[in-house]
């Protein structure tokens, strides 16, 4: 990025979603190992990226329309969580991935979120499938690598899908 105008600004993004990622493998891990959400890491991980969004605000204009973007992503994702813990008596998603969904919408944003929400819910119903096939008894899965999984393959391709999907329409 040498020579880049704002040269500073990428490398001070890059750091934030590199911090941002790193904590959500660890919620992934921390999952994996211990069947519950460190929901601390989440909500401390969205201060931080949100301040950074704000401070960020003052480089450019498309930043302000970013936070607002993000800001939609966070509600979306996180009200769809809502709406699954509650919707069944937490039988589908425990309420402990709520905060995990806020982060992981609000990092990625909207429309990304949508491509985030596909990519996750299609990984865990894959590997759900490849359990039921192996007759694995226990289908109780642990929700937040499949969020992070979605949220990695977002930040990377999830543009490139939004935009051959729109051009595939026109």
């Amino acid at each position: 990025y040498r020579g880049h105008p704002n040269a500073l600004a990428v490398l001070l993004d890059l750091l934030v979603y590199t911090a941002v990622f790193l904590a959500m493998i660890y919620i992934a891990l921390e999952d994996i190992e211990t069947s519950s959400v460190p929901t601390a890491v989440s909500i401390m991980m969205m201060i931080f990226f949100g301040a950074c969004l704000l401070m960020r605000q003052s480089f450019d204009e498309i930043s302000r329309l970013s936070f607002f973007a993000h800001f939609l992503g966070l509600l979306g994702f996180g009200a769809i969580v809502v709406f699954l813990s509650y919707g069944s008596n937490e039988r589908w998603i425990s309420k402990e991935y709520i905060e995990v969904g806020a982060l992981v919408g609000f990092v990625t944003g909207y429309p990304l979120v949508i491509f985030n929400l596909l990519i996750s819910f299609l990984a865990l119903a894959l590997f759900c499938l490849i359990r039921r096939i192996l007759r694995k008894e226990n289908l109780w899965l642990p929700f937040a690598p499949f969020i992070t999984f979605g949220a990695i393959l977002t930040i990377f391709f999830g543009s490139h899908f939004i935009n051959w999907c729109i051009g595939s329409l026109s």
